[in-house]
């Protein structure tokens, strides 16, 4: 990260250079001359009394002569002016908490961690942070490309040892949670928490294991606030959180090298409805370039998504494009608006049009206007500037990442004071506080911490919660404890006969692992089948996850593509109410039972062909399931069978290269 740089004043006539004063002020500063140092910088405040950090400076050279109140008074100086300069603020921020019990001047305190920055403190959301109030940063989350999820994460206790005496944090914030592990033992922290979610394509279980272990939740979008507000016993909010990085976007001069620019994750092995839309758009925009200078692109190198050569893109255009399926004021809008060009954003996107007026601060597009309203802007640049210059104003008037951060925390205020008993839902010695903190122990990969959780269940509760025992059963078969495992899962069954889960961990373990199947749960899983006409939600608990199940055994046996995707979309109808979403879990499980069914078969020789078209049909043409079948297609001299399931797999997953690679070789 480059620290913006710091842009000296011009001298006013008569007054000795700046530079040089400022130049002597900190070679005083480095040499322990104080006295001399707070009169250079007297000076030099009184001729620009506006500079932020001309009072920043003053307030280190009082605090080296050991006067705190007229060090606090420059800081509160500096503070009122809201500088964006990061030096600046940590600066301020070091003071503030380093001298906590001897200021005068009350601010918000914020224990603070998460992020996607590599350098401890080094965030654009801890310095938004210390916009607000005084923050103490207790870490941020590895590059998400290196993120070991094996690895625990911070011990909370040795996070609250390091606090200054005395520095009492009003809110303990742990933001994007989906990108780093939270703190070991944040639970039993003696301040209100939160967790703000940022990223949610589909609400993994181990997000949603997060929920009993904080006294608030914040998401950033609406879209997933009734399932998160249903499971978390109401104290989940929606908290304004993305926002203009002031830090880091703005304006550059230059030649518009393209039309139209469309950044964004083009990843190629997601499959999910988002992807497949924004697939599309590229595929839509790309076809336009007869006749414009059109740039899509997934990366541009130089720090990913939000580096110099994507900032560089998006002020080298005309128009941005941003196309979420999720209902938050999108980053990438808020990068195109802050650097002063014309965003279009599609209308789906309800949350950026309750904020922004359509065709006064941007414009919204459907699959159908796309091409019509990109002719028109580009042949109108004036309505266009119009438009970009309205939304730029807007946006760092009052969408910058401090103001919506600020409400946020105003939010989470509101909200603990309308409830202060509805914290933490559960004490940490009751069986659901238990169950609750392995799963999210469990799909944090801390599995000894699991295990120790779901034995503390047994060993207090007994025989009350049979999902204990098939959760240790899970942890054990990853163990590669085949036979104690199959004991777990077995007494689940016994305590609850017909708990879907433990037979179909039962059925699975012994498919994977290539035993006999063990008759007593294929025979009851096919009755269950038979029945299913009668079956109800109960039957399918949101904190068990068959799909992690078909990925053990050092993921020797494939995951359909979209198994995660239709059970959180299947359990998140199943929170909102949505009148087909219990068809919706049948058919995820059956499908699964399918897949299974066909894996057990290989395993023998005799895989079924039906089995697996089954099983595609059920999860939706699953790509992955459809290479599959279309490879056994082939080996079976199936060609136009084979080139078919290959033609839908590319449908749903359009840069799907293994089917690409298929085809071609079918084709010659």
């Amino acid at each position: 990260m480059t620290f913006p740089a710091y842009q000296v004043p011009d001298p006013p006539p008569g007054l000795e250079s700046v530079h040089t004063l400022i130049s002597r002020a900190l070679e005083a500063i480095s040499n322990q001359q104080f006295s001399d140092a707070v009169s250079l910088f007297n000076t030099l405040t009184a001729s620009f009394p506006s500079q932020p950090d001309l009072w920043v400076q003053l307030g280190l050279s009082y605090e080296g002569a050991g006067l705190l109140a007229p060090a606090e008074e420059a800081m509160n100086r500096a503070i009122s002016l809201k500088s964006d300069n990061i030096p600046s603020l940590l600066a301020i921020n070091r003071f503030r908490v380093k001298h906590s019990e001897h200021l005068t001047t009350d601010r918000p305190r914020f224990l603070v961690g998460g992020g996607a920055a590599a350098n401890r403190g080094q965030s654009y959301w801890s310095w938004s942070f210390m916009r607000l109030g005084d923050v103490f940063v207790y870490g941020v989350a590895d590059l998400i490309e290196s993120v070991d999820w094996y690895i625990a994460g911070p011990d909370f206790q040795q996070i609250l040892a390091e606090l200054p005496q005395g520095w009492i944090p009003d809110w303990v914030i742990h933001f994007t949670p989906e990108y780093n592990r939270i703190p070991n033992g944040i639970d039993e922290s003696p301040y209100p928490t939160a967790v703000l979610i940022q990223d949610i394509r589909q609400p993994g279980n181990h997000l949603l294991r997060l929920l009993p272990r904080f006294d608030r939740v914040g998401l950033f979008d609406t879209g997933n606030l009734p399932l998160f507000n249903a499971l978390s016993g109401g104290r989940t909010v929606y908290t304004p959180g993305n926002g203009l990085n002031v830090f880091n976007i703005r304006p550059e001069a230059g030649e518009d090298l393209y039309d139209v620019v469309f950044l964004g994750n083009l990843d190629a092995s997601r499959t999910d409805s988002s992807y497949t839309a924004r697939d599309q758009l590229a595929k839509k925009l790309i076809s336009l370039r007869s006749r414009y200078k059109v740039l899509v692109s997934s990366n541009l190198g130089d720090g990913g998504e939000h580096g110099k050569n994507y900032l560089h893109a998006l002020n080298s255009t005309k128009i941005g494009i941003c196309h979420t399926m999720v209902q938050k004021i999108h980053p990438s809008l808020c990068e195109i608006m802050g650097c002063g060009k014309l965003a279009f954003v599609n209308v789906e996107n309800r949350e950026a049009l309750s904020a922004f007026q359509d065709k006064v601060d941007l414009v919204a597009y459907t699959e159908e206007t796309l091409e019509s309203l990109l002719d028109y802007y580009l042949a109108h640049p004036e309505e266009r500037e119009r438009i970009a210059s309205n939304g730029r104003e807007k946006i760092i008037s009052s969408f910058s990442l401090p103001d919506q951060l600020t409400r946020a925390v105003e939010t989470l205020n509101r909200s603990l004071r309308s409830d202060p008993r509805n914290l933490r839902v559960h004490s940490s010695d009751s069986a659901r506080f238990l169950l609750d903190r392995g799963m999210t122990n469990f799909y944090t990969h801390a599995i000894d911490l699991a295990y120790q959780d779901f034995s503390a269940v047994i060993d207090r509760f007994g025989t009350t919660y049979p999902e204990a025992y098939n959760n240790r059963g899970v942890i054990l078969w990853l163990q590669r404890k085949p036979l104690e495992a199959t004991k777990q899962l077995t007494q689940a069954t016994l305590l609850k006969p017909n708990y879907l889960p433990p037979l179909l961990n039962l059925y699975a373990l012994n498919v994977f692992s290539g035993a006999k199947i063990d008759k007593q749960p294929y025979n009851i899983i096919h009755a269950l089948i038979e029945k299913k006409d009668e079956w109800t939600l109960e039957d399918f608990p949101i904190y068990l996850s068959p799909e992690r199940l078909s990925a053990v055994a050092e993921r020797q046996v494939p995951v359909p593509g979209r198994f995660h995707e239709l059970y959180c979309r299947a359990t998140s109808d199943w929170a909102n109410e949505v009148p087909s979403s219990s068809e919706k879990l049948k058919q995820f499980f059956l499908g699964y039972l399918a897949y299974l069914r066909y894996l057990e078969l290989k395993l023998e020789k005799t895989a079924s062909m039906p089995l697996l078209r089954e099983a595609s049909e059920l999860f939706q043409n699953d790509p992955e399931l459809l290479l599959e079948l279309a490879d056994r297609y082939r080996q079976s001299g199936q060609t136009n069978e084979a080139k078919a399931a290959l033609v839908k797999a590319l449908d749903e997953r359009p840069l799907f290269a293994a089917a690409l690679a298929m085809l071609r070789e079918i084709e010659g």
